[in-house]
């Protein structure tokens, strides 16, 4: 599988990117002005697609996975229709704009400080690597890991219920846990290529 080829790049990359920057990362994360604007962004984006997912949610069935499982597949597809038409012009970075992009990668690199980031890298490079690329507005990549690390989650900004973040190629993913439909992709998310 030619995904898998890029494990090991992307896992040293990583590596070397936790090392040389954890020196800067407490800099990095103190609360500036631009930090909070780039947070406040972020917060407003992620609450302005929730509403538009409860808004085409709620003419539809209730997705219920206690359901039949065709019952369910149906809601689920009816919803992800739903939302792929209303966001037909969505393009990756609609939600992560360069500011938000810096400030996650920041926070993503300051989750590791302290820790033996290789070791834990070796672990995932398989399962959150070597799968297809993310794509806004369509499916989470199958075969993808489905649950983010907690000493990363509990850095990054809480989301609302309808989503959830994944890691895919190496991208970090914000995902409608719901219709199964990627809103953006951060690529690159784990490397940050001028300190290495």
């Amino acid at each position: 599988m030619p995904a898998r080829h890029h494990a090991p790049r992307v896992f040293i990359t990583f590596a070397a990117v936790l090392l040389l920057g954890a020196w800067r990362m407490d800099a990095a994360l103190a609360p500036t002005g631009a930090n909070n604007d780039a947070l406040r962004t972020f917060n407003e984006r992620v609450e302005s697609y929730a509403a538009l997912h409860r808004r085409l949610a709620d003419p539809l069935p209730r997705l219920d996975p206690n359901r039949d499982l065709w019952s369910h597949f149906l809601s689920r597809r009816d919803l992800a229709s739903a939302i792929r038409s209303a966001r037909a012009t969505a393009k990756q970075g609609d939600i992560f704009s360069p500011a938000i992009a810096d400030l996650f990668r920041d926070l993503i690199a300051n989750a590791f400080v302290g820790r033996d980031a290789g070791a834990m890298l070796y672990v995932w490079s398989e399962e959150f690597w070597a799968v297809d690329e993310p794509a806004v507005n369509e499916p989470f990549p199958e075969g993808a890991s489905h649950a983010v690390p907690a000493v990363l989650l509990h850095h990054l900004p809480a989301l609302p219920n309808e989503m959830e973040y994944r890691i895919a190629n190496g991208s970090l993913v914000l995902l409608d846990v719901h219709a199964d439909i990627v809103i953006d992709v951060l690529p690159d998310a784990f490397r940050v290529t001028s300190w290495v």
